[in-house]
């Protein structure tokens, strides 16, 4: 299925969150204070992510903590225990 178009100004807002959440995955991070970040409310920018990355900020700071975490099994010598 096709997504719905997002105006441009709300990707930007979207990146930002998404840029947030890069430089604070390994933080307990809520979706009030990415939204914050970009200057949102909320509700309005849980759907303006899920929009434009179809997928929600939480699952996208999962997928950016499995991500890291795989990288660092893969290139460095540390146990899964501590990566965990």
């Amino acid at each position: 299925p096709r997504r719905p178009r997002v105006p441009d100004a709300a990707i930007e807002r979207a990146e930002a969150m998404a840029a947030h959440i890069s430089a604070h995955y390994t933080e307990a991070v809520s979706v009030e204070e990415i939204a914050r970040a970009a200057g949102l409310h909320p509700n309005y920018a849980a759907g303006v992510f899920r929009k434009t990355f179809g997928m929600t900020m939480v699952d996208y700071v999962t997928q950016q903590r499995l991500w890291h975490a795989q990288r660092r099994l893969a290139t460095t010598d540390l146990k899964i225990l501590d990566v965990a």
